[in-house]
C-alpha cells in the first residue's frame, strides 16, 4: 500500500513560484558577476540582428534559439561547477582541475555545436552575396 503524501511533497504554487524567484536570482548573479555574459549578449545580438536581416525561416529561428539556450545553460553549470568546486576544494587539487576542465569542456562543445548551426544557416546566405 502506498504511503500518504507528505505536506513537503506536495504541489504548491507558492513552492513553485519561490523556485522560479531562485532561479531569477541565478540569471542576476550571472549578469552581474560573470564578464562572459557580455559576450553571449553581444553574439546573441548579432546572430538576432542576421536573422532578420536575412528573413531567416522559422526552423532557423528555432536552431538559432535552442543552440542560443544550449551555450548559455552550459555556461551557467560551468560557472556553478566552478564556484562549487572552489567552496569545496580552496586548495589545488587534481580532481577539482578534472570538474572545472569538463565543465568548461561542456562549454567548448556547445560553442562549437552553435557554430556549426551558424554556419549552416548564414554561410549559404552570404556566398549569395558574393
Amino acid at each position: 500500500m502506498k504511503e500518504p503524501v507528505k505536506n513537503a511533497d506536495k504541489f504548491s504554487l507558492r513552492k513553485k513560484y519561490q523556485n522560479f524567484t531562485y532561479a531569477l536570482s541565478g540569471l542576476r548573479t550571472f549578469a552581474c558577476e560573470e564578464h562572459n555574459i557580455w559576450l553571449y549578449i553581444l553574439g546573441i545580438s548579432f546572430s538576432v540582428a542576421l536573422g532578420f536581416l536575412f528573413n531567416i525561416d522559422r526552423y532557423e529561428w528555432l536552431s538559432q534559439s535552442v543552440v542560443t539556450s544550449l551555450i548559455c545553460s552550459a555556461e551557467l553549470m560551468n560557472t556553478a561547477v566552478e564556484n562549487a568546486v572552489d567552496l569545496a576544494s580552496p586548495k589545488y587539487h587534481t580532481l577539482a582541475k578534472k570538474a572545472k576542465d569538463m565543465a568548461a569542456a561542456a562549454v567548448l562543445l556547445a560553442a562549437s555545436g552553435a557554430f556549426i548551426v551558424f554556419l549552416i544557416i548564414y554561410l549559404p546566405k552570404f556566398c549569395i552575396l558574393l
